[in-house]
């Protein structure tokens, strides 16, 4: 018993050793659309890169790395009083010619269209570094200028910017959608990875993928609606129900099949629920019923990639974002998995059944899709 505690006391005492040996350092920061921390981690390397920049104002990776921190321990930690402000003020005093300085005045003020300027000039500074190209591409989406689109996105895919698993999700987002439908998309990593892989690899350029935020300013959502050759939205901008009134304005007058991302806002598809039908990764609106099972079997037997998630290969270091965005593949394959059983297909059943829980095992929730097979005789 001596033994062991004081084989005990030596481990505690290395350990604390070697914590206070090995102290916690700086480390780069990655946009959430490439690596997520917790909150807990951008705090505590907000308050390091500080020291950093304190120490020697003229480095220009740390002032960046800082604002990224500063940036995401506010959204993740709930940081109310973000050092944000001061650094974007600090900076421009600090390297105001610098690549980084104009990046962070841009990022600032993201939707500010006179803000443009900054990111042309980081651009300028230095067109090698891809922090500015799906920045570049988007605000050329917005003018509807195709050509810089394609040649920003075609920047983005060769700087291999998105994990190889992102865009599996999203090349399958995209198989979703009716031929010459439209996409409604949401966030970052549901719209740009898709619009990549339309304009870099030429991946479904029949789909018309619409993130409905940036569809909110009305100059492209009329620039869209031109081409579609259908009326002008005459709502205004400060409608507290934009985003329903846009997407009821293309079903009123567009005859093309409309697709919602899985992704998308619970409480935008509550406004057309009783009409949408899982595709797959998609709910397509139809005012008509129609077989969506055998859309979704066709989709998941010819048409997805799932060998990221079945068979992996290599690490992602974005494998957690993969996880969550993952599920969004379960409504689908539970509708599946009651098909196959009522059929009486037990082999696609138990294939259905075993990528549930492989999705389900990745996020921590293989106990509670267990649950939904208790007395499944697959």
């Amino acid at each position: 018993m001596k033994y062991i505690l004081c084989l005990c006391s030596f481990l505690m005492l290395a350990n604390m050793t070697a914590c206070q040996n090995n102290p916690a350092k700086p480390v780069k920061m990655h946009s959430i659309n490439i690596e997520q921390k917790s909150g807990e981690f951008y705090i505590q390397q907000a308050k390091l890169w500080k020291i950093v920049v304190d120490k020697t104002p003229t480095d220009a990776a740390a002032w960046l790395n800082y604002y990224i921190a500063s940036r995401y321990s506010r959204i993740f930690g709930q940081v109310q009083n973000s050092a944000e402000k001061d650094i974007v003020a600090a900076v421009a005093k600090a390297i105001p010619n610098s690549f980084e300085n104009h990046l962070i005045q841009h990022w600032a003020d993201v939707w500010n269209p006179d803000n443009a300027e900054h990111l042309k000039k980081a651009y300028e500074i230095d067109p090698d570094r891809p922090e500015t190209y799906r920045s570049l591409a988007q605000n050329a989406e917005l003018k509807r200028d195709l050509p810089t689109v394609k040649k920003f996105m075609t920047k983005v895919y060769k700087s291999e910017y998105y994990s190889k698993a992102m865009l599996a999700w999203n090349y399958n987002l995209l198989q979703s959608v009716s031929k010459d439908g439209i996409l409604i998309t949401y966030g970052d990593n549901d719209t740009y990875p898709g619009m990549m892989l339309q304009h870099a690899k030429g991946v479904r350029n029949d789909v018309l993928l619409l993130n409905i935020h940036l569809l909110q300013n009305l100059d492209y959502a009329n620039r869209i609606f031109k081409e579609l050759k259908i009326p002008a939205f005459t709502g205004g901008a400060d409608d507290k129900d934009l985003q329903k009134n846009l997407i009821n304005h293309l079903i009123k007058n567009s005859d093309k099949a409309l697709h919602f991302s899985t992704t998308t806002s619970p409480t935008l598809r509550g406004n057309f629920e009783d009409n949408l039908y899982l595709t797959g990764l998609t709910y397509q609106y139809s005012e008509k019923q129609f077989d969506n099972i055998a859309v979704i079997k066709n989709n998941f037997n010819h048409k997805f990639v799932l060998d990221y998630i079945i068979k992996p290969v290599g690490y992602d270091r974005g494998q957690e974002m993969v996880d969550h965005v993952n599920m969004t593949y379960i409504p689908s394959l539970f509708l599946l998995h009651k098909h196959y059983s009522k059929s009486g297909d037990k082999t696609e059943a138990q294939a259905i059944r075993a990528l549930i829980l492989l999705i389900g095992k990745a996020n921590g929730k293989e106990e509670n899709f267990k649950g939904f097979f208790k007395n499944d005789d697959c």
